[in-house]
């Protein structure tokens, strides 16, 4: 995979599109949203979808981590 990102960090995907393959996304529309933002979620929630969920975690986890030292890697260059 040449490039990964994360919804978190869905700007800095859209920045390395463009840096490395010049690509030009434009405006990004948020469709299917919903009103709700994650701090409005109770925890407990968020926790009883984490625990139904390892195998998710797990992967999306990897990924940040992933995401973090290519990250690092391209500043260090």
């Amino acid at each position: 995979v040449d490039v990964l990102g994360t919804q978190d960090r869905f700007d800095d995907l859209l920045s390395e599109l463009e840096r490395r393959f010049g690509w030009r996304c434009g405006p990004i529309v948020n469709q299917n949203v919903g009103p709700r933002t994650p701090e409005d979620v109770p925890v407990s929630f968020r926790r009883r979808i984490a625990e139904d969920n390892p195998a998710d975690m797990e992967f999306f986890e990897h990924a940040v981590r992933l995401c973090e030292q290519r990250r690092h890697a391209a500043t260090a260059r």
